[in-house]
């Protein structure tokens, strides 16, 4: 089973964006079949590919590439990272998520023991606040998150 994740992003905040990217370079991908990573550029300005950081990440992760996408709109960058993809299995990750470093791993692990289910959740989400936020917001709208 082939792995890709795709991540779609428009003018992503850089140190968010930075965040998610070396999540990505940390992940166990000793998984049957390969990852590969598609980062779709959904018309940003100035693109993704003239980032040095998105360089940086693109040149220690070869198996991983930017692909622009002009048509604005999540739906379109996502159509366009599912045709770019190479593996039979699809993992979305939003432009500011790090997801943990086993994550590849038991996303293989639930696909192979559940064969039956075609789609599954991001598991347990964690949030964390880059500001400070009012405390009503913490208190009360935490479960907004997903968390």
């Amino acid at each position: 089973m082939r792995l890709t994740i795709v991540v779609c992003t428009y003018s992503p905040e850089e140190s968010q964006f930075r965040r998610t990217l070396e999540a990505i370079a940390e992940l166990d991908r000793r998984v049957d079949g390969g990852v590969d990573c598609v980062i779709v550029d959904n018309n940003s300005v100035p693109p993704v590919s003239s980032l040095s950081y998105v360089g940086a990440f693109l040149e220690a992760n070869t198996w991983a590439r930017v692909v622009r996408e002009e048509r604005q709109g999540l739906s379109y960058a996502r159509l366009r990272g599912v045709a770019e993809s190479t593996g039979n299995v699809i993992i979305f990750f939003d432009d500011d998520n790090e997801p943990d470093s086993m994550y590849l791993v038991e996303a293989q692990r639930a696909f192979n023991t559940h064969p039956q289910v075609g789609v599954w959740g991001p598991g347990v989400v964690e949030v964390e606040f880059l500001g400070a936020v009012p405390d009503w917001v913490d208190e009360s709208c935490r479960h907004m998150f997903q968390e």
